[in-house]
Formats: structure tokens, C-alpha cells, sequence
């Protein structure tokens, strides 16, 4: 990667981890516990429109369960490592389905962060798929496919890096 392309890269993926920070900030309330919709992981979807989306989403994930999950290292650990997986999998996926790439984080959160919840919040792991597998849906599906239509009109997301 030329130097240029390296320094946008960086400079979006700090941007991205700042939104992620935000907006779980911003939603706290309904970004953490058995029942809940982390309306940051509906820019998981900027993963669509490159692979180098994936460490601002990661960064952003960690940091954002670093400042306010009250289920501490077990979180910020599989939390992060769910939306890792998830961006990763939305950034295989973009040119094959759009929709089957936003699933890619409803399937490995509603599969990790269980774990956590089963743990801290004393809640049945299948519950715990459910719960955060509808609340993933909304935030990632729901949000995040109307957020990527929209940015489809932003010329330098649809440049690559």
C-alpha cells in the first residue's frame, strides 16, 4: 500500500473507532446486557465498502466495552473478537450479498457474546443467542442496510483504498 493510501486508511479507521466510541456512548443504556441493540454495530456495514473498515470497527468495539461493559476482560475479549469476525465476515462477504454480509455479525455475536451474558447476567446461553441475535438483526440489518444504501452515494467509500 502506497504511503497516501496507508495514511487515509489509518485516518478512517480512526474515524470509524471515534463513531463505534460514540454512538455505544451515546446508546449505553441499550448497548450492554441480556437484552440489548448496539446501534454502533450498525457500522459494521461501512465494512462493505472495504476491508480496511475492520480495525476502526475492532478498535472502536474494545475501546467502546473498555469504557462502560460492566462485564469487564471476559467482554472486551469476546465482545471485541465477535465484531472482529463479523466486519471480517461483512468484508468477505460484500460482493457476493449484501444482506448475507450483514448477517456475518448477528451470527458470530449471537454466538459470543452469550458467553459473557451466560456468566455476568446469570442468563440461559440459548436465551442469550436469541436476545442478541434479534438485537444484532435490528442494529446491523435493519440500521446498517439503509446506512450502507445511503453511503452508496459517497464517491470516496465507492474509490477502495
Amino acid at each position: 500500500m502506497k504511503k497516501g493510501k496507508s495514511i487515509k486508511a489509518l485516518a478512517l479507521a480512526a474515524m470509524v473507532a471515534a463513531l463505534y466510541i460514540a454512538a455505544t456512548g451515546l446508546f449505553a443504556p441499550i448497548s450492554f446486557g441480556g437484552i440489548q441493540v448496539r446501534v454502533s454495530e450498525a457500522l459494521c456495514a461501512l465494512a462493505l465498502f472495504s476491508p480496511w473498515m475492520v480495525p476502526g470497527l475492532t478498535v472502536g468495539c474494545l475501546l467502546s466495552n473498555l469504557f462502560w461493559s460492566p462485564f469487564g476482560i471476559l467482554d472486551i475479549t469476546l465482545g471485541t473478537l465477535a465484531t472482529f469476525l463479523g466486519a471480517l465476515g461483512v468484508a468477505i462477504f460484500a460482493k457476493k450479498n449484501r444482506v448475507l454480509a450483514l448477517c456475518m455479525p448477528v451470527i458470530t455475536n449471537a454466538l459470543l457474546v452469550p458467553i459473557v451474558l451466560s456468566i455476568f447476567a446469570e442468563q440461559a446461553y440459548w436465551l442469550g443467542v436469541i436476545y442478541v441475535g434479534v438485537g444484532q438483526a435490528i442494529a446491523c440489518v435493519g440500521l446498517g442496510y439503509p446506512l450502507a444504501k445511503a453511503l452508496d452515494k459517497v464517491k470516496f467509500l465507492n474509490e477502495g483504498m
